[in-house]
Formats: structure tokens, sequence, C-alpha cells
């Protein structure tokens, strides 16, 4: 007595394998819900029924992983889920969540590609630097004295009229 085993398509074997990824990924608290789409993809009747069952539950891996990302970036910088391990006790820093952080980091990364912003950082180092002299300072007034030549009845601050040179 023999029995005929069926063969299963390569595109239902790579649908069962990521959902099987997805569920040893899946976040603590739905895990459930990965272990139970994980259990009823048997019962699909055709691969393309797998396929569609597995892309169904990896938009669902993907909605709780999400969320569970939201919900560690709306937490205090420092701070952890419920049930992760960390130093038990009040913390010491500030109760400002991730997500305010990122703001603040984002908006003072965009003020280094303003052009106020990019002066206010030469003006500092040069600071530093006992305000010497730097070639991008030489260049900027090489091309002031250049324009003070070309148009000789406006007015041009001393450091950049032709005959202060």
């Amino acid at each position: 007595m023999s029995v005929a085993k069926q063969e299963i398509p390569a595109s239902a074997r790579f649908a069962r394998w990521l959902l099987e990824w997805a569920v040893r990924h899946w976040p603590e608290e739905t895990r459930p819900w990965g272990l139970a789409l994980a259990a009823e993809i048997d019962e699909t009747a055709s691969a393309f029924e797998t396929v569609r069952w597995s892309l169904g539950g990896i938009m669902l891996f993907a909605r709780s992983v999400l969320s569970c990302a939201w919900a560690w970036m709306k937490l205090p910088a420092g701070g952890s889920l419920p049930g992760a391990r960390g130093p038990q006790g009040p913390s010491l820093l500030p109760k400002r969540s991730r997500v305010f952080t990122a703001a603040i980091l984002a908006a003072a990364a965009l003020l280094l590609f303003l052009p106020v912003g990019r002066e206010a950082i030469r003006t500092v180092r040069a600071s530093w630097q006992g305000f010497r002299e730097s070639p991008s300072d030489q260049r900027t007034l090489e091309e002031l004295a250049a324009r003070a030549k070309k148009e000789p009845g406006r007015s041009w601050p001393a450091s950049a009229r032709a005959d202060g040179w």
C-alpha cells in the first residue's frame, strides 16, 4: 500500500516559511495572534490560498511591529516597555518622549542647512581659533573687492573697497 505524497508548490513553501519567520520575531504582546495564524495555514486548500493567508499574516505582523515601535517611541528616552529588562526605580532622565527628542534633533539638524545656521557655526569655530582668517574668509573678501572694483559708485565696507587693498 502506497500513499501518494502531494507536491507542495515552491510559492506555498515560501509563504509558509515567511509566516514561520514572522511568528519567531512577533512581539510578545500579540504573539498568540501570530501562533493562531500559523496554525491555521494548514487549513488552506490551494497554493494561492496559502500565499494569500501568509501575506495577510505578514501584514498583521507588520502592523503589530509598528504598533509596538510606536508605543516604544512614545516612552521617555531611556525608558523601556513593560516587561523589558532594565534598571528598576525612578529614572533620573527627563520625561520627554522619543518622538519629542527626535523632533528636536531634526529641527536642530535643519538649522545646519540654513545659511544663517552655517554662518553661526563658522563664527563659533572662528572664535575657538582666535578669529584667524580662514581660506573661505579670504575668498569672500576677494569676491567683495572684485565687486567693489566693478561698482565704484556704491558704498562698500572699508575691508572690501578697492583702494583698501
